[in-house]
């Protein structure tokens, strides 16, 4: 139950045939367990044989109308973050893979005078490629996805710039913090013992 002063039906209805769900909107600064029994009281003191079954407060008929969209958008935001995780291992392991390839190269690049932020600078730029292309994919897959889901979002826009924005900038980072272990090894090759190996 909850707040107005007036009800949803009049007084003088016909009780032989009553309306499906009378519902009386009442405004209170009290609790609803403290309301309810009051409530009950004084609609039985009118007419005892009145059922009463549910005395509820706005705020809980408002959790229950959107109870399958806010299940709906926790599934997909658990999806979201278990494909943002599988992202990170896999620029992970790619890099690491590919440092792990080319320690000789690193190793034959430091002994000709490069730099190690230049060798560091190198495999993220090659790590830019498919991340690059990802983001291609993934923004023509929203593209095509914006209608079925356009009808879960509330005020927004499925095509929002700044929610598409914003989901490039938390997958760049993810792939920054993703590079910074294979990063790292390919800056600290040693070059004596990147030539000795096979």
């Amino acid at each position: 139950m909850t707040s107005s002063a007036e009800t949803s039906f009049s007084a003088s209805a016909d009780w032989d045939f009553p309306p499906e769900t009378p519902v009386f909107l009442l405004r209170s600064s009290q609790t609803i367990q403290a309301l309810g029994p009051e409530m009950r009281q004084t609609i039985w003191s009118v007419d005892p044989q009145i059922s009463i079954p549910t005395i509820t407060s706005m705020n809980d008929e408002l959790d229950e109308s959107v109870a399958t969209e806010r299940f709906q958008a926790v599934i997909l935001s658990s999806f979201g973050a278990a494909a943002l995780l599988l992202a990170v291992l896999g620029i992970y392991g790619v890099l690491a893979y590919s440092v792990s390839q080319r320690t000789q190269e690193f190793g034959i690049r430091i002994a000709l005078g490069s730099d190690r932020s230049g060798l560091a600078r190198l495999v993220l730029v090659d790590a830019s490629y498919s991340l690059l292309g990802g983001i291609l994919l993934g923004l023509l897959g929203a593209a095509v996805a914006s209608r079925w889901v356009g009808s879960l979002l509330y005020q927004t826009s499925a095509l929002d710039p700044w929610a598409i924005g914003l989901s490039l900038l938390v997958l760049l980072v993810a792939a920054l913090l993703a590079s910074l272990p294979p990063l790292r090894k390919a800056a600290s090759v040693d070059p004596m013992q990147a030539l000795r190996s096979e």
